[in-house]
């Protein structure tokens, strides 16, 4: 059994829910504690803010060496994915940002220390976030994150998609006609809240 908070935030950002988050952890170790250290299994880990930021596509790189930051094209990528190991028939309908999130799931996140953080995740592609607001700085990427210690996740969070044209084009009509032929996109817009509603989430 667990916990679940749900926590919204007017007027704020992604960065203010990090520290919320970092907050909310700190003052239970503390009050548990009385140490931001927590101990687990032969592991120690120091939740004092302001904790590490790793980026989704700039880890995929580093591991795999596919320069996804120079590739915007689906073919190029579905192409490199599969060169690089990744099943063709699972590749072969994926776009450039669902490759990204695949490949980090399959080669980054079982990494030794990787997750051990606590870190927060960012970068997650519009692709598998169909209800993040986009980066402004790179409309690729989604203003989301995911909060970890010991490779569990915490806290999955996002700027709640306000643009009534994005939201459309990304789930209406025009939506249905891009997916694949058995609707796997269409299922992970409506499957990722329902996951994010199993698990601890801070949305803003």
């Amino acid at each position: 059994e667990f916990t679940s908070m749900e926590a919204y935030m007017a007027y704020g950002n992604l960065e203010d829910m990090m520290d919320l988050m970092e907050q909310v952890v700190y003052k239970c170790a503390m009050a548990v504690n009385g140490s931001p250290i927590i101990t687990y299994e032969g592991k120690s880990f120091d939740v004092t803010p302001p904790w590490n930021k790793i980026d989704m596509t700039e880890t995929v790189i580093k591991v795999t060496g596919i320069p996804f930051d120079k590739i915007d094209d689906d073919e190029e990528a579905r192409a490199a994915a599969i060169k690089y190991g990744m099943n063709e028939e699972d590749v072969k309908n994926w776009t450039r940002g669902k490759i990204i999130a695949e490949m980090f799931e399959e080669y980054c996140e079982d990494l030794p220390g990787l997750l051990d953080g606590p870190v927060f995740l960012t970068g997650h592609p519009v692709d598998v976030s169909p209800l993040s607001k986009r980066d402004p700085k790179d409309p690729r990427i989604t203003r989301r994150f995911e909060a970890y210690i010991n490779g569990w996740e915490l806290s999955n969070a996002f700027s709640e998609l306000n643009d009534p044209i994005d939201q459309y084009e990304r789930t209406g009509p025009g939506y249905r006609r891009r997916s694949t032929p058995d609707g796997h996109r269409l299922r992970q817009c409506t499957g990722n809240r329902s996951a994010s509603n199993r698990r601890h989430r801070n949305r803003y």
